[in-house]
C-alpha cells in the first residue's frame, strides 16, 4: 500500500483540517494508489464535538451524527410489524393544546399513492367538516395545441 509521508507541514495541515490516520489510511490512501473509493463507515457515530476532551474542527459543532441508511430499502410489506405506510391527509393536531375539543379533521389512507377509487371517495367528502376540509380539485393539464413542450 501507500505509505504517506509524515512531515511537520503534513500533521500541521492534517491538525487543522482534522484529518485523522484513520482516514488517510482507509479513506486517502486508497484513493491516491488504486483510483478507487475507500472503504468506511456510512456515518459518524462519534461522540457529540461539545462533549469531546479533544480539540475539535469548528463544522464538527454543525454537521449531522449519522445518516440512518437502510441498505436495502425498507419493505412494508414484509417488515409491517414495525413500519406502516399509512399516511395522513389534513392539518396535524396541536397535541399540547388541552382544550382543543373538536381537533381538525385528518384522512387516513393505506398508501402514499391514491388510485382512481381513492381519489373518487376524496372528491365525495361531504358532511360537517366545519370549513376545514373541503374537498377541491385543481387543473394542473395544459391544452393540447401547446404540443409536447407544453408551450
Amino acid at each position: 500500500g501507500v505509505r504517506p509521508s509524515f512531515d511537520a507541514p503534513l500533521l500541521d495541515r492534517q491538525q487543522a483540517f482534522g484529518t485523522a490516520q484513520e482516514d488517510i489510511k482507509f479513506l486517502l490512501a486508497p484513493m491516491a494508489a488504486n483510483g478507487e473509493e475507500g472503504i468506511g463507515s456510512m456515518g459518524n457515530d462519534s461522540p457529540l464535538a461539545v462533549l469531546s476532551s479533544k480539540n475539535k474542527p469548528l463544522y464538527n459543532y454543525f454537521k449531522q451524527l449519522f445518516a440512518q441508511v437502510t441498505n436495502p430499502p425498507i419493505d412494508p410489506i414484509r417488515e409491517n410489524i414495525v413500519m406502516s405506510l399509512n399516511s395522513f391527509i389534513g392539518p396535524k393536531p396541536n397535541l399540547l393544546d388541552i382544550n382543543a375539543i373538536n381537533p381538525p379533521m385528518r384522512l387516513e389512507v393505506s398508501q402514499p399513492i391514491l388510485d382512481f377509487d381513492d381519489m373518487a371517495r376524496l372528491r365525495g367528502i361531504e358532511g360537517p367538516t366545519n370549513g376545514k376540509f373541503k374537498p377541491q380539485e385543481l387543473d394542473i393539464t395544459y391544452p393540447r395545441a401547446w404540443g409536447r413542450e407544453g408551450v
